[in-house]
């Protein structure tokens, strides 16, 4: 078993998140990268994905964005996936309460993704079900990971966001600007209704580079979209720049009451944020690797939450 878990281990650091015919795909999120241990510190994200019309449990025809995602013009698909996030403080080798500090927290949830697109634009609508606190294992999972990595045990869990249920309707409208197969220009909005996080967002990715794959560009996972890509593609080899914007009005990981007692800090409503990397496509198989770089979250917050991603998709 603890073989099993180290192998499981070793490919989540490889990993990422893509669409393509049929797929199974995993994105791991981790500020180690950085060498950092605080904030969003974790994230991991198992998908696997359909590229047809035929909906998974769904009646497209009945669906309520008919004209979103009914349309004849456009290739459809759909996901379903199970993600974990994890939050810290800034320092977790203090096991008393911080707190002008970012509470522990942890987010559980199965995500039922619809996708439509073709050459110039894609709708996305993810609908994410599931839970926070101690039912999340985040606790778990961190010690476990630092217990195998040798690295600094967490020790103020005690005081995570306790457990609600969770559930979010997150939408996204991308396009894409081409110029032949060596630059491309996608802008997005979108948003997300719920309990765990509500927000509004804008931004623009830039890629450049060698026969561009056939896709919407490199996404993020927390806590936005995280979903299709493209088509099966020749090598190619780019790299990606993105700046966006998000109004906040709700974050639980953030506000929430923790198992012992009420939340002591304030969230920043407004929040932007520079992501770069790069990528590799080979057929079937695509590699990437991102750094996050987010403004202050939280009044009182003295560091920045920066954190990397190294990501490898299989597509059939």
């Amino acid at each position: 078993m603890k073989k099993l878990l180290k192998t499981l281990l070793i490919i989540a650091i490889f990993s990422t998140t893509l669409i393509y015919a049929s797929s199974f795909s995993i994105m791991f999120n981790n500020d180690v990268f950085l060498d950092h241990d605080q904030f969003y510190t974790n994230g991991a994200r198992f998908m696997y994905t359909e590229d047809n019309d035929d909906w998974f449990l769904v009646d497209a025809n009945w669906w309520l964005f008919n004209d979103l995602f009914c349309n004849t013009n456009k290739s459809r698909s759909w996901a379903i996936s199970l993600a974990q996030h994890m939050y810290t403080p800034s320092d977790i080798s203090v096991p008393e309460f911080m707190p002008d500090d970012r509470p522990y927290g942890g987010w559980l949830y199965v995500g039922y993704t619809f996708m439509a697109r073709d050459n110039k634009e894609m709708d996305t609508l993810e609908i994410d079900v599931g839970v926070t606190g101690p039912p999340s294992l985040s606790e778990q999972t961190q010690k476990w990971v630092h217990k195998v990595l040798g690295c600094q045990e967490p020790m103020g869990w005690d005081h995570q966001v306790k457990a609600y249920p969770g559930l979010d309707l997150v939408y996204e409208k991308r396009y894409r600007f081409r110029a032949d197969d060596c630059f491309d220009y996608l802008p997005y909005y979108g948003g997300s209704l719920g309990n765990v996080f509500t927000y509004g967002q804008i931004g623009n990715m830039i890629r450049l580079g060698y026969n561009l794959p056939d896709d919407f560009g490199t996404w993020r996972m927390e806590p936005t979209l995280r979903a299709c890509r493209g088509l099966f593609n020749d090598f190619s080899i780019y790299g990606f720049a993105d700046i966006s914007g998000r109004y906040v009005a709700r974050n639980l990981l953030l506000e929430g009451e923790r198992l012992d007692g009420p939340c002591t800090i304030e969230k920043r409503e407004l929040i932007g944020e520079i992501d770069y990397g790069i990528g590799m496509n080979c057929g079937i198989l695509e590699i990437t690797y991102g750094v996050n770089n987010p403004t202050k979250e939280f009044y009182g917050q003295k560091d920045y939450n920066r954190y990397g991603g190294i990501n490898l998709s299989i597509n059939w």
